[in-house]
C-alpha cells in the first residue's frame, strides 16, 4: 500500500516537489495553499486553486530561466526575494496613506480656516461701521468697539490669506507625494 502511494506521488505535483527537494509545508508557502490542500491535490482529491496554478508557472519558468536544478536553497531565496519586494510595496502604499491621510487633515484645517476668516472679517466690517457710523456714542461703548476691533485684528492674521496659501501648498505637496508614492 505505501509503495503503491509512493508511486502517485513520483507523478504530476508530488513529482515536481520530491525533485525540488521540498517538502509539503515549504511547497505549500511557496505556493500560497495550505499544506493539507498540497496534500490533496497529490493523492488526486483536489485541484489546485487557479493563484496556485500561475505561481507554480511562475516558479517552473524562472527555474527553467535560470538554467539551474532547483534545491530548497534555490526556492527560499526566491521566496525572500519575493518577500523583500512585497516588503518594499507595502512600505510605499503605508507612506503613500500617510501622506494621503495628512493631506485631508490639513484640508479640513484649510476649510475651517477659510471659515474663521469670513467670519471675522465680516465681524471686523460691522465694528468698524459701529465705530464709524456714531450710532455708539458713550465713551466705554466706542472704548469696547475699539477694544474688540484690535482682538479681531488678531485674530485675522492667524487665518490670513497668506497662510491660507501655504496651507494649500502643503496639501498640493503631499498628495503629490502621494501619488508619486503609488508609482511602480
Amino acid at each position: 500500500m505505501k509503495i503503491c502511494r509512493q508511486y502517485k506521488k513520483m507523478q504530476g505535483l508530488g513529482a515536481l516537489r520530491m525533485r525540488l527537494g521540498l517538502t509539503q509545508e515549504a511547497f505549500a508557502l511557496e505556493l500560497g495553499i495550505s499544506r493539507s490542500l498540497v496534500s490533496k491535490v497529490e493523492n488526486k482529491c483536489r485541484t489546485l486553486p487557479t493563484p496556485a496554478l500561475v505561481k507554480l508557472a511562475a516558479l517552473e519558468i524562472k527555474l527553467t530561466e535560470a538554467g539551474k536544478t532547483a534545491g530548497p536553497a534555490m526556492l527560499q531565496s526566491m521566496a525572500e526575494e519575493q518577500a523583500m519586494k512585497d516588503q518594499a510595496a507595502l512600505r510605499m502604499y503605508c507612506l503613500a496613506s500617510n501622506f494621503r491621510k495628512k493631506a485631508d487633515r490639513l484640508q479640513h484645517q484649510l476649510q475651517l480656516l477659510e471659515s474663521s476668516y469670513g467670519q471675522l472679517r465680516l465681524c471686523l466690517q460691522n465694528v468698524e461701521w459701529l465705530l464709524h457710523s456714531g450710532s455708539v456714542t458713550s465713551g466705554q461703548g466706542q472704548g469696547y468697539l475699539k477694544m474688540h476691533r484690535s482682538i479681531l485684528a488678531r485674530k485675522l492674521t492667524r487665518c490670513n490669506l497668506p497662510m491660507q496659501v501655504a496651507l494649500r501648498q502643503k496639501i498640493a505637496l503631499l498628495r503629490a507625494a502621494a501619488d508619486q508614492q503609488q508609482e511602480p
